[in-house]
């Protein structure tokens, strides 16, 4: 386990581009009662991660949508 000070916040450059409101992400995150603290860094790698599952989720509906040959994506294709 590592010590308080060897712990690293990534740094700007590290983190690009970020979609979601850190502040929005916190207030979710802080909804949470058994997380204490979060650090800047949670923030920004769960903000990142729900980025990528959206696209993802969005992509397969869409994917799902064309395959049935159709331009709308409906509630079912997000489970298919």
């Amino acid at each position: 386990m590592r010590k308080k000070d060897e712990e690293q916040e990534p740094d700007e450059s590290q983190i690009t581009n970020l979609e979601f409101p850190l502040s929005k992400v916190l207030k979710i995150m802080r909804s949470d009662d058994d997380l204490k603290k979060v650090t800047k860094g949670a923030q920004q790698a769960v903000s990142k991660a729900t980025e990528f599952f959206l696209t993802y989720i969005t992509g397969q509906a869409a994917a799902t949508a064309k395959s049935h040959k159709r331009k709308a994506v409906k509630y079912d294709d997000i489970g298919a």
